[in-house]
C-alpha cells in the first residue's frame, strides 16, 4: 500500500496496516467507553446536586441522639 506523508509516498505492508487499523479501532473503542463512563458520572453528579437542592430548600427532618428508633 502506498500512503502520502509530507509529500512523499510511503510503502506499508498489509500486515503493518492491519495492525495500525486494529490499534486505531481499539483506541476509538476505549474513548467510547471512557465517554460513557464520563456521561454516567455527570448524570450521577446532576442527580446528587438535585437531591442536595431539594434537602436545602425543603423541610429536613433529622433524627438526633436518643430519638433513634
Amino acid at each position: 500500500m502506498d500512503f502520502g506523508f509530507e509529500g512523499r509516498s510511503v510503502r506499508v505492508s498489509q500486515e503493518a496496516y492491519s495492525i495500525f487499523l486494529a490499534r486505531e479501532a481499539a483506541g476509538r473503542e476505549k474513548i467510547a467507553v471512557m465517554q460513557q463512563r464520563l456521561t454516567a458520572a455527570d448524570q450521577r453528579l446532576d442527580d446528587l446536586r438535585a437531591e442536595l437542592a431539594a434537602v436545602l430548600l425543603g423541610p429536613c427532618k433529622m433524627i438526633v441522639g436518643d430519638e433513634l428508633p
